[in-house]
């Protein structure tokens, strides 16, 4: 938008309105090419408090800002306080330091603020905020993102005349872009890290280092645009004292948006309880799941394989029709999911099934080899289900649906019968089962950007306390080398914790404590599975059955900032199990609850914040989650460290792709030992989670052809 739209607008109250969101650093950028006197005047209007100001393009009252020396020198004062990345966010506690530094280089497979324009934001003195706006305030010049200081700096022939014309002195026009330019360095730090300040410590492999998750204003204020104009589902994040915080926090009253994508987790009816699926079953009632039929996604996928939408090209209606089918497939394999559930319960109860002879009863009691037989008569089940659900009732024994249906049932009939020979084991190589695992108030604000899945890094950490505490109790070297990752059950928390009393009111005599202010956050409780990967070195004894009591001691107590715990010995005694085939593993795991999820790598490349909103509505099953960091310096030594080397870094915001437990089964041993696991990965520019490559073939287990 240009600015001459907005001043077309002749209701004097209606256009203060429109104009102040536009100069808002929670907006898109305006275009003031041409109106640049209009331009400044609007900032200089905007330092002062919004009931002095009539009308926000008032000459006299601009005059009035400039040629005040105490109010202009405010102003130019409050440069000293412009930041890339706010320190002082969310713990305004911060204070009398500042953190200027260029975005970093973009990383393909993960956002960061790379790909977005160097914006600058303010953070001070809350009684400052308004006197900040004149020079800090973003605008667009011929597409290119500046502000005024800025541009006095680069540009003072073009923007001192303009100052001229709203009276600035000329005593003060002389030196006004030297001082903004003192004010304004082009790199600046802080020499130590701030007690209030966040810590992570992050091992590379030799040594640890320290670093301090920053918050890039240019990415926040992206987010903020992207989540009000409902591009990206998002969640609010409220901070009391919001002057304190910064300017794009002041700008939205405190209430700051943050991505929202909580894991696609739900509590499945009637797990595992077979009786009532029999009684289900006798009274007429189905045992597949109704849901998956009804499913948008599933109906839309039914619709393109019919052709009722048109395609530009050949190639784009061949391409829709592979995605439709897929989705037909995990459809069908989320319909059969609860009776490949009661099969399970019964070959591990070992009980009697009180059914009359018919479908169900043959998907119960044949063979695995020999389940493709039953293709015809489930195949005409279906049919009959797509009548009684209200939005397939149009697509039953539909002329074009019947084979493509038909043969995606014959697919995964083909998966289940399929008898997959990964019997081998390594002396070296084993895998660690922990089920059962619950959370409790874990941090679902993975970063200050994403709410929903707790941060990948907690994740890792988790993994690595975990090798140091085993490593020390078993006297001997134990490596973990990957994680893979299942959320069975997730509750996100609407409360908020009141922090406890920490800080005396009177430091050099005895006085009471003092709680310091809350910081919102969002929390969540989590009943989880791990699946790590252990490996010994060959002079090495490898983990026994006989240690497994020092190894359930090992295990650590908190993720993810928050209380962790095996699961309760009346529910389950084994939770800790040690595994050296894959196969025994994999035939452990696909009995894992249909509602939960596995938390899988992805291979998209994205590193464009723009990109997101699209992928994820293309991509459903797909969660924006923090992958790590992306550092903005070169280590060095920082007083209040707490490690000898130390640097400031942004978060990154990765992509997890949630894949149901159903799919996994279908999708075989070998997919899941390729797809599932993950690895951090440390680079002088980079601590990132990622895909981790398979070590079943070095290792010499698990081989598939």
């Amino acid at each position: 938008m240009h600015l001459d739209e907005l001043l077309a607008v002749r209701d004097r109250e209606e256009r203060d309105k429109q104009l102040r969101r536009a100069f808002s650093p929670a907006t898109a950028l305006i275009e003031v090419s041409g109106s640049e006197l209009k331009a400044l005047t609007i900032l200089c209007n905007l330092t002062f408090k919004r009931a002095d100001v009539t009308d926000l393009l008032s000459v006299a009252q601009a005059k009035q800002a400039l040629t005040d020396p105490v109010h202009f020198e405010h102003c130019v004062n409050e440069v000293k306080w412009f930041h890339s990345h706010n320190l002082k966010y969310p713990d305004s506690r911060v204070s009398h330091q500042r953190l200027i530094l260029p975005s970093p280089e973009a990383t393909l497979g993960v956002i960061s603020s790379s790909e977005e324009p160097e914006l600058l934001g303010w953070s001070h003195n809350s009684t400052e905020i308004n006197r900040s706006k004149l020079f800090c305030t973003a605008f667009l010049m011929a597409g290119r993102s500046t502000c005024l200081v800025r541009e006095i700096i680069q540009h003072p022939s073009k923007w001192l005349p303009r100052l001229a014309q709203r009276c600035l002195p000329a005593e003060q026009r002389k030196r006004l872009s030297q001082r903004l330019s003192d004010c304004l360095p082009e790199t600046s730090t802080p020499n130590e890290v701030s007690p209030y300040s966040k810590q992570v410590r992050m091992f590379d492999g030799h040594r640890y280092r320290s670093l301090t998750p920053v918050v890039s204003h240019s990415l926040q204020s992206k987010i903020q645009q992207l989540a009000n104009s409902h591009q990206l589902r998002a969640t609010t994040i409220e901070h009391a004292h919001p002057a304190a915080v910064g300017d794009l926090t002041a700008s939205q009253g405190g209430r700051v948006r943050a991505l929202f994508y909580p894991p696609p987790v739900y509590l499945s009816k009637a797990e595992g309880l077979s009786g009532a699926r029999s009684k289900q079953a006798q009274q007429g009632r189905s045992v597949f799941d109704l849901t998956a039929l009804k499913n948008k996604r599933f109906v839309a996928a039914l619709d393109q394989l019919i052709g009722n939408q048109g395609f530009q090209t050949l190639r784009a209606k061949r391409e829709s029709r592979i995605e439709a089918l897929r989705t037909v497939r995990k459809a069908l394999a989320q319909w059969l999911a609860p009776v490949l559930e009661w099969r399970d319960a019964l070959e591990r109860e070992k009980t009697g099934l009180n059914l009359e002879n018919g479908l169900e009863r043959g998907l119960l009691e044949t063979p695995q080899a020999d389940l493709p037989e039953l293709l015809d008569p489930l195949s005409n089940r279906l049919q009959e289900e797509l009548q009684v659900v209200g939005r397939g009732k149009a697509y039953a024994y539909h002329p074009q649906l019947m084979s493509p249906l038909k043969s995606q049932l014959k697919w995964l009939l083909g998966q289940l019968a399929r008898e997959d020979d990964h019997s081998s084991t390594s002396a070296t190589m084993s895998y660690l089962h922990l089920s059962g695992l619950r959370v409790f108030d874990a941090q679902a604000q993975s970063n200050p950007y994403v709410v929903g899945i707790p941060s990948l890094s907690a994740l890792w950490g988790l993994t690595h306390n975990f090798e140091r505490r085993l490593t020390e109790r078993l006297g001997r070297p134990i490596q973990i080398v990957n994680v893979a990752w299942f959320i069975r059950q997730y509750n996100l928390s609407d409360s908020k914790k009141l922090p406890e009393p920490n800080t005396p009111r009177k430091l050099r005599q005895q006085s009471e404590i003092k709680r310091p202010g809350i910081l919102d956050s969002k929390l969540c409780d989590i009943t989880m599975e791990l699946v790590l990967k252990v490996v010994t070195p060959p002079e090495v004894e490898p983990l026994t059955q006989a240690e497994f009591n020092l190894v359930q001691a090992a295990f650590p107590s908190n993720f993810a900032g928050g209380c962790l715990q095996p699961p309760c010995l009346y529910e389950c005694t084994e939770w800790c199990k040690l595994h050296t085939s894959p196969q025994e593993l994999f035939d452990e795991l696909v009995r894992l609850p249909r509602g939960g999820c596995w938390v899988y790598p992805t291979d998209e490349k994205i590193t464009c914040l723009d990109d997101l909103g699209p992928l994820l509505t293309k991509k459903q099953n797909y969660r924006p989650v923090s992958a790590g960091f992306v550092a903005l310096e070169e280590l060095q030594c920082r007083a209040g460290s707490v490690e000898s080397s130390h640097c400031y870094a942004e978060p990154a915001i990765g992509l997890v792709d949630c894949i149901g437990p159903i799919e996994v089964r279908f999708a075989g041993l070998k997919h899941f030992l390729e797809n599932a696991f993950w690895h951090m990965d440390v680079t002088d520019r980079a601590m990132l989670l990622k895909k981790a490559p398979l070590l079943e073939l070095f290792y010499g287990i698990g081989q598939t052809s």
